[in-house]
């Protein structure tokens, strides 16, 4: 009979690939904030562009990010 920290640990690795996307996108998410907060803290006349930069979707990122790793 499996202990459950037998269990839990073969749980752990059937999961680890969506609790990582999961992970990676909820970063983003807490960054975009982050980015949008320096954008209220800046000049006015920027506030416009400056969320423009950081109004980016995380699979935009995610894609921009593999081509630019994927370059050499």
């Amino acid at each position: 009979m499996k202990t459950a920290r037998s269990i839990f640990g073969s749980l752990l690795l059937l999961l680890f690939p969506l609790l990582m996307s999961c992970s990676s996108a909820a970063w983003y998410d807490g960054f975009q904030a982050r980015q949008r907060q320096a954008c209220l803290d800046g000049p006015g006349s920027e506030y416009a562009a400056c969320l423009e930069r950081v109004n980016r979707s995380y699979e935009d990122y995610r894609r921009e990010r593999e081509d630019r790793l994927a370059s050499p």
